[in-house]
């Protein structure tokens, strides 16, 4: 657990450093998408229960094992249009009424 809250704090500071490269008005929705990018769980190995991040997992398939699978990108798939979404729906209710 302890491994979590290491990788989620340097997430969010890699997130926000990456984030001041584009302009401010969309550097929250950049932070937003970064952060999902960085976060989103998979499991490791089909039969285990243990979680790591998504893009860790494909990489390390990649070079240690290689195989090209996108079965660990498959949290991404499906997180990183949600996110999407909902980054665009917040952009253009704080353009309408903001």
């Amino acid at each position: 657990m302890i491994f979590w809250a290491i990788y989620a704090s340097s997430s969010l500071l890699i997130s926000y450093l990456i984030s001041l490269l584009v302009i401010e008005k969309i550097r929250l929705e950049a932070i937003l998408i970064l952060i999902i990018f960085f976060l989103t769980p998979s499991l490791v190995e089909m039969s285990s229960s243990k979680l790591s991040p998504a893009i860790a997992v494909f990489f390390f398939d990649l070079v240690l094992e290689n195989t090209f699978s996108t079965r660990s990108l498959r949290p991404l798939f499906i997180s990183l249009p949600l996110g999407f979404t909902m980054v665009s729906l917040v952009f253009y209710l704080r353009r309408k009424y903001g």
